[in-house]
């Protein structure tokens, strides 16, 4: 069962305009924006809203929008004798059902599902909920098996919640994605980032420092991996294990 209308709105409401801003320049992404229409598009302008709503701070204009298309996605869910999935083109749709939806009537959702979903997981994470941030975006990733954002957000709430070992298999989900599929590529560094930071809670140091790498070699330059670079090379250099 998901949350009410009223625990939506104090869950959003206790979400930074910063930590929305930060999920904004991933659901703004060529993937949501440039998918193909599919059964539930109209929604796709609700969680646009929802989105932009929270990055100007308004959390009770973001609340009801992502309410209302979470509902018309679970209804779709909850149809009888088929599955509802989101994919962003017809090559997703046509791999999955050439793969694990073979045989099984399936439902294209509109790309807006899966979006509703990591959007709902990510204030949850952001209000520090992340029992409740990880309800949400466990379905985000049954529903949109190939939107990247939902495998990263997932891994995410893992390491809040202190599960690094279940946090390192959604990043690298996350970066099969994004080879996989050319329209998920833009998550790569960020992957490569969720990689990084898992591996070091998992005190392997030096894997750690080869994802920051590879993260820099997408986008260099990037404080965050900079920093974490440092980081490391110093429990390095001490011959110390990070800090628990």
């Amino acid at each position: 069962m998901h949350a009410s209308w009223k625990t939506w709105l104090l869950a959003l409401s206790c979400a930074s305009p910063a930590i929305a801003q930060a999920q904004v320049e991933m659901v703004e992404s060529r993937l949501y924006y440039q998918a193909e229409p599919a059964t539930g598009f109209a929604y796709r302008d609700d969680v646009g809203k929802a989105t932009k709503a929270m990055l100007a701070g308004d959390m009770a204009t973001a609340a009801p929008l992502l309410e209302r298309a979470i509902k018309y996605c679970d209804a779709q869910r909850n149809q009888p004798g088929r599955k509802s999935v989101s994919f962003s083109s017809r090559r997703e749709y046509e791999q999955y059902m050439e793969g694990p939806g073979k045989g099984q009537p399936t439902e294209w959702l509109d790309i807006a599902c899966a979006s509703a979903y990591q959007q709902a997981g990510y204030a949850l994470a952001g209000a520090r909920r992340p029992a409740e941030a990880l309800t949400y975006l466990e379905i985000a990733t049954q529903v949109g098996p190939y939107y990247p954002v939902a495998w990263t957000e997932k891994g995410f709430v893992l390491n809040q919640l202190g599960q690094p070992a279940q946090a390192l298999e959604a990043y690298t989900t996350a970066l099969e994605v994004a080879r996989a599929h050319p329209e998920a590529a833009y998550v790569s560094a960020v992957a490569w980032r969720g990689i990084g930071y898992s591996k070091v809670e998992l005190k392997d140091l030096e894997g750690g420092r080869e994802a920051y790498q590879q993260s820099l070699q997408l986008e260099p330059g990037n404080a965050t991996a900079v920093r974490e670079l440092d980081y490391i090379a110093q429990r390095q250099a001490t011959g110390n294990p990070p800090a628990p």
